[in-house]
């Protein structure tokens, strides 16, 4: 199945088209649309996609609130803006807390293809990461079920914990370890001490 890409401008613009165009040669399928609410309505919530919008089609700050409300309804989305180097400073907070890329136009290429493979990476990590807490969770389970299980079969004795064994006090104390040691080394001691 091919990785999906959206790009959401509120007109055909040549950059969506250049984007569009270069992504999909390196195998991504790409939607372009106006409406980003409308096309999302039609993928589940954890479906994993890129977003690009261009924050500069869109009036005032509807672009950035459109970012907001993608990432909290597509939790593994990642979604990069792209804006002018005017308005850059405008969007700089916003892009710190939600944790969005971002473009400065104009760009190459090569940086779209960047931003891609991270996103790839990041995926990749979250997917691992997942898989492992789901992992952690079945040990923690299998592990209550194994103490409720000694607990039953065992009701008297105290449930094992590393901490509440006794650790065996040093067989040999300082003296004789003294005197071992003498001994090889052919050190006169003091017989008192």
């Amino acid at each position: 199945m091919k990785k999906k890409v959206f790009i959401v401008s509120r007109n055909q613009t040549v950059l969506s088209d250049v984007i569009g165009e270069g992504l999909s040669r390196l195998g991504y399928e790409i939607v372009v649309t106006g409406n980003a609410q409308k096309t999302l309505q039609n993928y589940p919530k954890k479906f994993p996609i890129s977003v690009f919008i261009d924050l500069d089609s869109f009036p005032g700050n509807e672009g950035m609130k459109l970012a907001e409300e993608i990432r909290s309804d597509f939790a593994p989305t990642f979604i990069t803006v792209i804006t002018g180097f005017q308005k850059i400073k405008d969007v700089i907070q916003e892009v710190r807390k939600w944790d969005f890329d971002y473009l400065i136009k104009p760009f190459h290429f090569e940086q779209v293809v960047a931003l891609m493979e991270r996103s790839e990476k990041m995926r990749r990590i979250q997917e691992e990461y997942a898989e492992l807490r789901e992992q952690v969770r079945k040990l923690e389970k299998e592990n209550y079920e194994l103490r409720q299980q000694f607990r039953q079969l065992l009701p008297d004795e105290k449930v094992f914990h590393p901490k509440s064994v006794d650790r065996p006090k040093s067989i040999i104390d300082d003296k004789k370890a003294a005197l071992s040691y003498a001994r090889q080394k052919k050190i006169p001691l003091n017989p008192k001490g």
